[in-house]
């Protein structure tokens, strides 16, 4: 099993496995964008690269290098030709003169027949490598379906089971000046949520429904300064002048309802979007949803669902079930059973693409480790058609053409960036 170690303020934790990371992630110990040591798809001895974690989570474990990891090198049987020359050798025996091109030469062609084999062997090994990668990655992807996700929803009941899932409590209240803590209605009932107060100047203003990170509700951290490298409090946005609403979900904070991952809370965001089109102070034809995380899962299938809103952004959501819980484990507090397919296809917003009506742009990590480019899991190889519709709108590798962003030590954040978008793309701001 692969280990794993992670940097985080200068110092080296583990080793995890991938397992223990995800609960170190629920447990708050480490956050999405830190960086792990891996040595996923290296062959033994390979110095490890560095990847974040959230990637590191939402794509596929390694398969095994074909036949298995180097082992110690072999002694070669020498042949009957080999067992000859030793024997000549041994005698004293003078070799002719004339006969040492020829000895030279045999000896070259040896040399260049196995180091010919071995390229072949490397090749060939490198070869099948990805293509099995790449096999795994199809065979991982569900079918399109031919129904929007809310209409091939219709009718399915999950079978629930014990999940550790835990919620955060009570929410707590915000300052004044910068969140109104309200609840707004949802089939389940009425369900907590922070959003931007009346600026009390007599116009309409833009929105964006934020669906937060992680599992448990809202809280202090949407208004607490936060370091660039893990800031979730979509501020951006606020600071921007959008009104900001940051829903919690069913089961979560204090909220009735049980713990659905990713289904019901679905129904739950879109609530939300109808919320904060009924306030006096928002223009409901230019209502954005954004989110981080399992929040941009939680985006995703928002699109999926024909969200009535103007655009949706999703920051490193789980485009495919499938492949998060192809461990057996998933998030660590899965509430349906891990050998359901039907229950992970309703939940993977791949599956939807074609459904999809408003502009929807998905973003991942941006760091120097890819050569100032920002990249995703699919620019390792190549997407199927299902992944390809849905990374149609990756706009991140143009934003950070656009916006000269870099990583996240240097100016500008993602959140940033996607603001510098909706400006350009709105000529009526």
């Amino acid at each position: 099993m692969n280990q794993y170690y992670v940097l985080k303020n200068g110092d080296r934790h583990g080793p995890f496995t991938r397992t223990a990371l995800r609960g170190e992630l629920v447990a708050g110990n480490f956050a999405g964008v830190d960086l792990v040591e891996s040595r996923d798809g290296l062959p033994a001895g390979a110095a490890p690269y560095m990847v974040p974690l959230d990637h590191l989570l939402n794509s596929p474990p390694p398969l095994p290098l074909p036949g298995g990891a180097s082992g110690p090198a072999v002694a070669a049987v020498p042949t009957a030709f080999e067992r000859q020359l030793a024997v000549k050798s041994r005698s004293g025996t003078a070799k002719p003169a004339s006969n040492k091109a020829l000895w030279i030469g045999v000896s070259v062609g040896v040399v260049l027949m196995v180091a010919f084999g071995a390229f072949l062997f490397y090749a060939g090994q490198s070869a099948l490598k990805i293509y099995n990668r790449y096999a795994r990655l199809i065979d991982a992807t569900p079918e399109q379906s031919a129904l929007p996700l809310l209409a091939d929803r219709a009718g399915h009941v999950t079978e629930w089971t014990e999940s550790s899932y835990e919620p955060d409590g009570d929410a707590a209240d915000p300052p004044p000046a910068v969140f109104q803590k309200v609840t707004y209605p949802s089939s389940v009932g009425n369900l907590v949520a922070y959003v931007s107060p009346d600026p009390e100047d007599g116009a309409k203003h833009p929105a964006m429904v934020w669906a937060h990170g992680g599992f448990g509700g809202i809280g202090e951290s949407f208004w607490h300064p936060a370091s660039r490298k893990n800031d979730q409090s979509a501020r951006a946005f606020r600071e921007g002048g959008i009104v900001l609403m940051c829903p919690s979900w069913r089961s979560e904070n204090s909220n009735p309802g049980r713990f659905e991952l990713f289904f019901g809370e679905v129904d739950d965001l879109l609530a939300a979007v109808e919320y904060v089109k009924s306030l006096r102070y928002v223009d409901g034809n230019r209502v954005y949803i954004g989110g981080h995380s399992t929040g941009g899962t939680l985006a995703l299938l928002a699109a999926a669902a024909q969200a009535d809103c103007r655009a949706i952004f999703s920051f490193g959501g789980a485009p495919n079930m499938r492949n998060v819980m192809e461990d057996d484990d998933g998030y660590g507090n899965t509430p349906y059973s891990l050998d359901s397919q039907r229950d992970h296809d309703l939940r993977s917003p791949i599956r939807y693409t074609k459904h999809i009506k408003r502009p929807t742009f998905y973003f991942e990590t941006g760091y120097a480790m890819a050569g100032h480019r920002t990249w995703s899991f699919f620019d390792e190889f190549p997407a199927p058609p299902a992944a390809k519709n849905l990374y149609a709108k990756h706009c991140a590798w143009e934003l950070t053409q656009e916006s000269g962003y870099v990583d996240d030590e240097t100016e500008g954040s993602t959140e940033e960036d996607a603001l510098k978008l909706l400006r350009e793309k709105n000529s009526d701001w």
